[in-house]
Formats: structure tokens, sequence, C-alpha cells
């Protein structure tokens, strides 16, 4: 079948991947259903292939991560991108290269195997406080809590010079051979090849959300540009003092939007907790989990 063929009937869908000729979709029941070219066996999901949590589409190959943190994969494991490292566990995100494959574990750092061709599996080392990861068809992104990004593997277009003084980083995306960047301030960066105008962002447009790379060209999902323009932080009623942590994937982050809460005293006995970004803002995307605690 063909990679835009999608299956009659597929339904309760909660993520997608898509990569050279093969596309993946991820049911809310934890199960996988693949469709398009299959000369590899890409498409050929383990029967009985339950509890997945998260996808990834190599250009041949699949990847799966389960809810117990561990990672599964089948099509093409000509350069190895299939076999996962022994005792690999505890991962929380996956992401696929051309021929490579890239696991975030939970403690932020990052584990790769398969092709090596261009340094694409040597992570960097003492690299951790990794919150996503986005693979390329030859190098790497790896987004930090600090905002920051770092990149490796192939650079024969630039793809992994990040530009100097990039920080507020929210989220990544990779291409066959650039790289992007979306900031807090719905800004997007570019930097690496290009030969089709990829690093080109639009001007005038609403805040991006979210970003997606391609082979020679992106996406980005914006703001609506509406609403009134009241950064007012919530309340939290009840509590003298608040502590946010903010997550992705599991692992916390140093970003810091306190700027969002204010705190009220009251004498209610079961105070409540609200947080709620202010207009025209961002979080990260993927799975951001905000945990506010408060107390007298």
């Amino acid at each position: 079948s063909s990679k835009c063929d999608v299956p009659e009937g597929l339904a309760d869908v909660v993520a997608i991947a898509a990569s050279e000729s093969h596309s993946l979709a991820l049911q809310s029941d934890g199960t996988v259903v693949a469709w398009g070219n299959d000369d590899n066996g890409q498409c050929d999901v383990p029967e009985e292939l339950t509890d997945v949590t998260a996808i990834a589409a190599g250009w041949y190959h699949s990847l799966a991560l389960l809810a117990d943190g561990t990672v599964l994969a089948w099509g093409n494991d000509d350069n190895g991108q299939c076999e996962i490292p022994e005792g690999l566990e505890d991962a929380v995100a996956v992401s696929a290269g051309m021929a490579h494959s890239l696991a975030l574990l939970a403690d932020g750092t990052i584990t790769a195997w398969g092709d090596d061709s261009s340094g694409q599996c040597d992570v960097p080392e003492g690299l951790t406080g990794v919150v996503a990861i986005a693979a390329g068809m030859l190098h790497n992104l790896a987004l930090l809590s600090d905002g920051t990004v770092v990149a490796w593997g192939n650079n024969d277009s630039s793809q992994c010079d990040v530009p100097e003084g990039l920080a507020d980083v929210v989220a990544i995306a990779a291409g066959e051979s650039h790289s992007l960047a979306l900031q807090a301030d719905g800004t997007v960066v570019g930097w690496g090849n290009n030969d089709y105008g990829q690093l080109n962002v639009p001007e005038g447009m609403p805040g991006a959300t979210a970003i997606a790379a391609g082979n020679g060209y992106n996406l980005m999902l914006l703001g609506s540009g509406e609403g009134e323009d009241d950064t007012t932080p919530p309340e939290i009623q009840g509590c003298a003092e608040t502590h946010v942590v903010f997550s992705q994937n599991g692992v916390d982050t140093e970003a810091d939007y306190s700027d969002w809460i204010t705190v009220t005293d009251d004498t209610d006995p079961e105070p409540t907790v609200e947080f709620d970004p202010a207009p025209g803002s961002t979080l990260p995307v993927g799975d951001t989990i905000v945990t506010v605690t408060a107390w007298d």
C-alpha cells in the first residue's frame, strides 16, 4: 500500500510518524498500525505489541517505546539500527534517523545505536539534562533543560552548527540536512542546508507552537494571534508559597514560568491550585507535565 493510503477505519489515533516511504500510527489502546512500503519489513508490526507510548519512523525501520521504558524495533537492520542495546531501560522518548536510532532516558542522557558513518551515534561525552531529541538523516539534536541545543553527526551543510547565543528553546526538529528550533516566544530559528528555502522562516505570522522538519521543507503550527493581550497570572488561593516544577518526558526542566502564578493569602482550609499560561505563551511540546505544589 502507499504511505498515503491511510487504512480504512483507522481511529483513536494519538500519535503519528512518517518516513521515507512508510507511515505509523499509535492508537489510544497502545497498539501500532503501519502502512506503506514494506520492502524491509518496516510495516510488519510485531504481533501482540501493546502498551506502546511513543513511535518513531526511520527511513526503513520503526521504533516503539513501551510503557515500561523499553524499546522495540523492526524493519531494516543492515546497520544495527534495530539491535536495541542490551539493558536499555527507563527510556522516555525515541527518535529515528535514516539508519540510526536514539532513545532519551529518564535521567536526561541519550543512547544511540545503528549507522555511525557520520558520528551520529557518538553522543557527546558528558551530555546530560536532555529533555527532547530529534534525529535527522545523519545528524542529531538534543534540547537541554536550560533551553539550549546540542548537535552532532554529519555537518556537511552546517546542520550541526547551532547558532551562537540560541536560547529559550522549547522544541527541536531535524530534517535531512537542516535543523530547526522553536523558542519560547514563538519564533523559529533554522540552520543548515537552505537549497529549498527551508531556512527562510515566513515573517509576520502569529507565534509558532510546534514545528516539524522534512527533507527540504518545514511545517509549523501557528497560534491564533487572537484574544486579549492579558498576561495577568492566575491566582493560587489559600497558600503563602508555591513551588513549580516543569518536566518534559519525565525529566525536570530548569525553565521558569512562575511569572504566570500569583499567591493570595486565604484561610480556605482546602485551597485550590490553578495554573494557566498567559495568552500567546508557549510550553515545550511533547509530554509536558506541570506540577504546582502550594503550602502555607
